[in-house]
């Protein structure tokens, strides 16, 4: 980060003969000078450093023997001091800085979730009514006042949060719902095993049960009927409930002793941007001569005021980073733990719903893979409802 201050604020690009390079790159190297954008061109070698390093770089061409024949101031520090001449400018400047901390102790953007029914427009409003709108004053807002009177008027609404990030307010809101009455479906339905299993319990809402605690059920197996006898003959009902049963299951994961890495060899700055308000503002950009296996990422860093006020800008760099792919074998405590991850994802998703009663694990390796093994006993809920037709065929 410190060099892009540099770039930012005071530097100055350095040419020299090409046939000094190697000895200026190492100078600058053995001294922790920063330095950066090193290019060779047209028998000619320049780079980038820091206005304050200037002396030591001229030192050593002077002490080497060596010309150099261009330097080019570059930033802020340097195009106010070349045009210092002109107030307006700097005026301009001081007062910009003052808007900018002005505008971080107001709200700038207000971004509502939760809102399922009700428009962005319609809770925006109510917001706006109960005191939380763009400019609203962020050091005087009162959080539980604020929620608690829009919630005593809102006939909408039945909770609201409100969290600030810089200058931006995230509402989240809860809207009010009257509860639904029950439909009971139309038609007949029976209750069928989903699995093998034990059955441990039975909760039946509607219907008759066929099996009790105890029975051994296979997949597709009739739970509870949905044809019940009464005073009248026999009538159809659309079967509910919950059937508990002890169900075993074998999970497997195989993980190859090899893994593919990727490997970061090097990294280029190719661009510098000021995010003001939105707004992207480029700073630098350089983007020539980068091979096709460079790949691209961003890194922004948001500016704060005192106190740890957020600014309505960022500063965003865009890095070009040279990766490769190669093989790289696992050694057997690596290759176990990686197994050991992978079942814990599988089981996350396969397990939801079902209590664990009982596990065994085993694995095993092989010339090329290591194979782990979960064998586990759950209680879950293994009744399914299947359909019927209430009708004969016409």
């Amino acid at each position: 980060m410190n060099h892009l201050l540099l770039r930012l604020f005071a530097c100055a690009c350095v040419s020299v003969d090409e046939e000094y390079a190697e000895r200026f790159l190492n100078f600058l190297l053995q001294n922790g000078i920063k330095s950066w954008g090193y290019n060779r061109a047209g028998g000619s070698f320049s780079f980038f450093v820091g206005v304050s390093s200037l002396a030591l770089v001229r030192g050593e061409a002077s002490r080497i023997g060596a010309s150099v024949y261009e330097v080019v101031l570059h930033g802020l520090f340097p195009y106010c001091k070349q045009n210092r001449s002109r107030f307006g400018l700097l005026l301009g400047l001081l007062l910009s800085a003052l808007l900018l901390y002005a505008s971080s102790l107001v709200v700038w953007d207000v971004r509502i979730s939760g809102n399922e029914s009700l428009s962005f427009e319609e809770v925006r409003a109510e917001l706006s009514a109960a005191g939380l709108d763009v400019g609203t004053h962020i050091g005087d807002f009162d959080r539980m006042r604020f929620s608690s009177e829009l919630l005593s008027s809102s006939e909408t609404l039945s909770f609201v949060g409100v969290n600030f990030h810089g200058t931006v307010a995230y509402v989240q809101v809860m809207e009010r719902k009257t509860p639904e009455k029950e439909e009971l479906p139309v038609g007949g339905a029976n209750l069928i095993a989903t699995a093998d299993a034990v059955v441990e319990s039975l909760a039946v809402v509607r219907g008759d049960p066929v099996v009790s605690r105890g029975d051994v059920v296979r997949a597709g197996d009739l739970l509870v009927s949905g044809v019940t006898e009464g005073a009248g003959g026999s009538h159809f009902v659309y079967a509910k409930g919950e059937i508990l049963g002890r169900v075993a299951h074998e999970f497997t994961v195989v993980v190859p002793r090899m893994r593919r890495k990727t490997v970061e060899s090097e990294e280029k700055i190719i661009g510098v941007s000021l995010n003001f308000f939105g707004k992207s503002i480029n700073i630098y950009r350089d983007t020539g001569n980068l091979p096709t296996e460079y790949v691209t990422i961003y890194k922004e860093t948001p500016m704060t005021a005192k106190g740890g006020v957020r600014l309505p800008f960022s500063l965003s760099v865009e890095y070009a980073i040279l990766e490769r792919c190669e093989d790289v074998p696992l050694s057997d405590a690596d290759t176990v733990r990686y197994a050991e991850q992978a079942m814990k994802e599988k089981l996350g998703v396969a397990m939801q719903g079902k209590e664990l009663l009982q596990k065994s694990v085993s694995g095993a390796f092989s010339s090329d893979s290591y194979t782990l093994t979960y064998r586990v006993i759950t209680l879950e809920n293994i009744a399914r409802v299947s359909e019927f037709s209430i009708y004969g065929d016409s």
